[in-house]
């Protein structure tokens, strides 16, 4: 979770190794769809 949200620093967080971006103010329907994603990508 950032206040940075320009589309490089969402390049720049997953070349990090960061599994996701989110950006401030959260938008819960979002972070939770995001995290649901990357559970998914873990149970495979």
């Amino acid at each position: 979770m950032t206040a940075n949200a320009f589309e490089e620093d969402k390049r720049d967080a997953v070349a990090a190794g960061m599994n996701g971006h989110i950006a401030k103010p959260i938008q819960v329907d979002n972070m939770l769809s995001i995290l649901s994603e990357i559970i998914r990508q873990q149970e495979k």
